[in-house]
C-alpha cells in the first residue's frame, strides 16, 4: 500500500503539471489566438516537441501492458524499436514533407485539398470516434495502477485524473501539452530506471534473469522468421504489422502532425522525429526488461493462477509492491509515472480533438468571423466537453479485455482506412476522391466486421491466443485459495484450447497487430481500382500534395494544366503575401522580426498575420500582410532597401514566377545590347515602349496602342 511519502510524490507530479498549465494560460501571451493555442505560435523547441510526441504515443498502455505481454508471450516486443525507427523514416521521407509544405492547421485539411470535402468529413468523423474511444482507456490505466497500490476505487481515481487533465489542457493550450509532456517524460524515465534496478537486484542479477527467461521460452528466437500471421510474438508481426499501426498514430495522426508543425523549420521537424524515436525506443526497451524481471520472479508461481491478482494487467503493480513495497517513495514514483504517461496522451488528444472539431466542423459554418480571443475560448469549451464525454466512457472500458489488445483492436479498423486514404493521396497521383472515399468506407466496414466476429470468438473462449507456459510448482498454499479443478483448468489452459482454436477460420485468428495494415491495404487497393474505373481518374493534382518520393512520376503536361486551372485560386491565396530574401530572419520569433524589419527599414508599421521560413539555405521568408493596401504601400517603398542585401518581392505563383523569369531574361539581353529595359509585373518597358506578356502566345507583345509588331520571342 502507498505511504504518505508516496502520496507526496504523486501529488507533487500532479501539482507541477497543473502549474505548467496555469503558467502558460495566465502569463505571457495567455494563448489568446488559435495559432498560439493549437500550434504554440510555430516556435516550439525541437527537443521538447520530439519528447512530447514520443511520450504521448507510448502512454500508460506501454507502461502497464508491455511488461504484462512480455510475461505472457516473451520479449518479442523488443521489435517495437525497429518499428519506431521505420516509422521515423516514413515520417521524414514520405508524409511530413507534404504537411510541412502545406502548413495546415489540421492534418485532415490535406484530404480536402487532395480529394474533396466529403472524404475529409469521413476521415474527421472516423478520427473523432477513434479518439473518444481511446480517451477512457488512457484514463483507466493510471486509475487501475493507483487502485492496485492504494485500494481506492478505480472509477473515482479515473474521474480525478480526467478532471486534472481537462483543467491544465484547457487553460494552457499546446505549449502546456508539450512542456508537461517533457516534465512527465523525466518522471517516467526516472521511475522505469529505478524499477529496473530494483527488479534486477531482487531477481538475482542479469544472468539469473537471462537463464530463467531462456528456460521459460521468453527470449526472442533470432532465427525464427516464420511468416505466421496468427502469431503475436513473431518478427514479421512487429516489423510489418506494428510498424503500420504505429505509423497510423503518428505520421498522419493529428496529435503527431500538430506538434511537428509547431516548429519553424523542416530541419527542426526532422530532429524532433529523431528525438521522438529515441524516447519511444528507450522506454519500450526498459519496459520489456521489466517484463523479463517479472517472469524471473514468478516463473515458478504464476500470480494469476495462484489467485494473487485478478488479471495479468495487474502484474506490474503487484510485482513492484513485492520488490519495493518497503522502500518509501518507489510505489509513489511508479504511480506518478503511470499518471504521467496517461496524462501526456490525454492532453495531446484533447488539444487535437478540439482543433479538429473547430477547424473542420464548426469554423466554416459560422456566419461571421469571430475575434482570435473568442475562437480561443471556443476551443477551451470544446476541450471541456470532449473531456467530460471521455470520462463517462471509463466505466465501460474496464470490462472489454486486455489493455494492449484492446487498444490496437479498437483503433485498428479506423486507423487503417485513415492511413490508407493519406497514403493513397500522397503516393498515387492518379487516385481520386471517389476511390479515396469508397476505399476508406469499404475498408472500415470490412475490418470492423472482422474485429467484431473475432471478439465474439474470444468472448466465447473459442479463440484463445496461445501464451508461453506458466508454472505454480513453488506456490505455497495455492490449493487453499481455490478449488483443485479451477487451478488445473487454468494451468492447462494453453493445451485444452488447441482443438477449438483450430476450428476458428484463419481470418479470425489473424493477429490484432495486422488490423491497421489490413485496413490500409484494402483502402489503397479499392481506392486505386475505383479511381481507374472512375471518369474522374484524370483529375489534375498539385505537386505540393504528392510526397517528394513520387513527384518525379507526375506528368509534366498534367501538372502544367493543374497550374493553369488553379491559377486564380493561388493568386487569391497569395494576394496579401510578400517574399523577403536575405533578411536573416531565422530566429524563433520570425513574425516579430518581419514587423521590425518593415518598421525600421521600409518605414511601414503593420501587423503580420503569419510568417514562415520557406528556405533556410537561401534565407527566404514568406509573410502575410494584414490587408492589401498595406502590402501596396510596402511594395512602393521597398526601394528603401536598395543597396542592402535584403530584397522584398511579390509572392508569385509558379506560373507567374516562370513568366517573370522569362521577362527578366529578355531585359538582361537587351541591356547587354545597350538598350534601356525595365521589368514590371508581366511587362517590360523597352526603349520607352511598354510590352505586355501574352500568356497564350507565351511571349511579349506591344501594348495595343502601338501598331509596331513585337520582335521578341
Amino acid at each position: 500500500m502507498l505511504t504518505v511519502f508516496d502520496y507526496l510524490i504523486l501529488c507533487a507530479m500532479l501539482l507541477i503539471s497543473v502549474a505548467i498549465g496555469i503558467y502558460f494560460g495566465c502569463f505571457g501571451t495567455k494563448q489568446a489566438t488559435t495559432k498560439e493555442y493549437l500550434h504554440g505560435g510555430k516556435k516550439m523547441g525541437v527537443i521538447a516537441v520530439g519528447v512530447s510526441v514520443g511520450v504521448s504515443h507510448f502512454s500508460g498502455v506501454t507502461m502497464m501492458a508491455i511488461p504484462a505481454d512480455v510475461y505472457k508471450f516473451g520479449a518479442y516486443l523488443l521489435f517495437i524499436n525497429l518499428a519506431a525507427i521505420l516509422v521515423g523514416l516514413l515520417s521524414v521521407y514520405v508524409y511530413l514533407p507534404v504537411f510541412f509544405q502545406l502548413q495546415i492547421s489540421s492534418s485532415y485539411e490535406y484530404l480536402a485539398k487532395r480529394f474533396d470535402n466529403r472524404t475529409k468529413q469521413l476521415a474527421v468523423y472516423l478520427y473523432l470516434f477513434s479518439e473518444i474511444i481511446f480517451f477512457p482507456l488512457l484514463a483507466y490505466i493510471p486509475a487501475l495502477a493507483f487502485s492496485a497500490t492504494s485500494g481506492l476505487s478505480v472509477n473515482l481515481t479515473a474521474f480525478v485524473v480526467c478532471a486534472l487533465c481537462i483543467f491544465y489542457t484547457t487553460i494552457g493550450g499546446l505549449k502546456t501539452v508539450v512542456w508537461t509532456d517533457f516534465f512527465q517524460f523525466i518522471v517516467i524515465m526516472v521511475s522505469v530506471i529505478i524499477n529496473c534496478y530494483l527488479g534486477l537486484e531482487k531477481s538475482g542479477g542479469f544472468m539469473s534473469i537471462w537463464d530463467t527467461a531462456l528456460s521459460g521460452q521468453r527470449l526472442i528466437n533470432i532465427t525464427d522468421f516464420n511468416v505466421d500471421l496468427t502469431r503475436q510474438d513473431s518478427f514479421w508481426t512487429m516489423t510489418v504489422g506494428y510498424t503500420i499501426t504505429l505509423a497510423s498514430t503518428i505520421v498522419v495522426h493529428q496529435t503527431g502532425v500538430q506538434k511537428y508543425l509547431s516548429v519553424s523549420k523542416f530541419r527542426h521537424c526532422i530532429w524532433s522525429v529523431v528525438y521522438s524515436t529515441f524516447c519511444k525506443c528507450a522506454v519500450s526497451t526498459l519496459c520489456v526488461f521489466i517484463g523479463l524481471e517479472i517472469y524471473a520472479k514468478y516463473s515458478d508461481c504464476d500470480p494469476l493462477i495462484s489467485n494473487k491478482i485478478k488479471k495479468y494487467d495487474h502484474i506490474l503493480p503487484y510485482f513492484l509492491t513485492e520488490v519495493a513495497g518497503q522502500t518509501p517513495g518507489i510505489l509513489g514514483l511508479f504511480v506518478a509515472s503511470i499518471f504521467s504517461a496517461a496524462l501526456s496522451s490525454m492532453s495531446s488528444l484533447l488539444n487535437s480533438i478540439a482543433g479538429i472539431i473547430y477547424n473542420d466542423l464548426i469554423k466554416k459554418r459560422l456566419k461571421k468571423e469571430y475575434s482570435e480571443l473568442t475562437q480561443s475560448n471556443i476551443l477551451k469549451v470544446l476541450i471541456i466537453l470532449c473531456g467530460v464525454a471521455g470520462t463517462c466512457l471509463v466505466f465501460l472500458i474496464q470490462h472489454l479485455g486486455p489493455l494492449l489488445a484492446l487498444n490496437v483492436a479498437l483503433r485498428g479498423p479506423i486507423n487503417g482506412p485513415l492511413l490508407g486514404m493519406f497514403t493513397l493521396g500522397m503516393l498515387f497521383p492518379k487516385s481520386n476522391s471517389e476511390g479515396a472515399f469508397y476505399g476508406g468506407l469499404i475498408s472500415l466496414i470490412s475490418v470492423s466486421a472482422l474485429m467484431i466476429i473475432t471478439k465474439y470468438y474470444e468472448l466465447r473462449q473459442v479463440l484463445v491466443h496461445p501464451t508461453k507456459p506458466f508454472s505454480v510448482d513453488s506456490c505455497e498454499n495455492v490449493f487453499k485459495n481455490s478449488s483443485t479443478n479451477s487451478i488445473l483448468a487454468r494451468v492447462t489452459n494453453f493445451t485444452t484450447t488447441t482443438t477449438t482454436y483450430q476450428e476458428v477460420p484463419f481470418l479470425f485468428k489473424l493477429s490484432f497487430h495486422y488490423y491497421t495494415l489490413l485496413g490500409a491495404i484494402l483502402t489503397i487497393l479499392i481506392g486505386v481500382l475505383i479511381s481507374c474505373m472512375s471518369s474522374k481518374s484524370q483529375n489534375l493534382v498539385d505537386e505540393d500534395l504528392i510526397s517528394p518520393i513520387c513527384q518525379k512520376f507526375l506528368s509534366k503536361k498534367r501538372h502544367r494544366k493543374y497550374d493553369e486551372f488553379h491559377e486564380k485560386d493561388k493568386k487569391a491565396e497569395r494576394r496579401n503575401n510578400i517574399v523577403i530574401k536575405g533578411g536573416k530572419l531565422q530566429g524563433s520569433e520570425i513574425t516579430a522580426e518581419v514587423e521590425e524589419l518593415l518598421k525600421n527599414k521600409v518605414g511601414i508599421q503593420t501587423k503580420i498575420q503569419d510568417a514562415r521560413l520557406v528556405s533556410e539555405k537561401y534565407d527566404i521568408v514568406v509573410a502575410k500582410i494584414e490587408n492589401w493596401d498595406t502590402k501596396r504601400a510596402i511594395m512602393k517603398q521597398k526601394n528603401k532597401l536598395k543597396g542592402s542585401k535584403t530584397f522584398i518581392e511579390d509572392d508569385y505563383t509558379k506560373q507567374e514566377s516562370e513568366i517573370q523569369k522569362k521577362i527578366r531574361g529578355i531585359a538582361a539581353a537587351e541591356k547587354g545590347k545597350g538598350v534601356e529595359a525595365k521589368v514590371g509585373y508581366k511587362k517590360m518597358i523597352w526603349a520607352g515602349e511598354v510590352w505586355h506578356w501574352d500568356t497564350k502566345l507565351d511571349k511579349l507583345v506591344k501594348a495595343p496602342s502601338h501598331p509596331k509588331e513585337n520582335p521578341k520571342n
